[in-house]
């Protein structure tokens, strides 16, 4: 009754199986909604420094500072 046998075995291997898929299902759902939020924030390679104030904007959107533009604008 307690002893090894193929069936046994077998039947072990599908269980440890399903459970390791199943952690990884939900492991990379999760890194999923990590990475998600991550492209939702500024990248800090695209920013650039402005000379005149010192702020970063960025570039792909402004050709200059948004807060430089306003102060000369007055």
């Amino acid at each position: 009754m307690l002893g090894f046998s193929i069936p046994k075995l077998l039947l072990l291997f599908i269980i440890l199986l399903t459970v390791w898929s199943i952690f990884k299902f939900f492991e990379n759902k999760a890194k999923g909604k990590v990475e998600k939020e991550k492209k939702n924030q500024f990248d800090h390679e695209l920013l650039t420094e402005c000379s005149v104030c010192g702020g970063y904007y960025d570039k792909s959107i402004n050709n200059k500072c948004p807060m430089c533009a306003e102060t000369f604008k007055k």
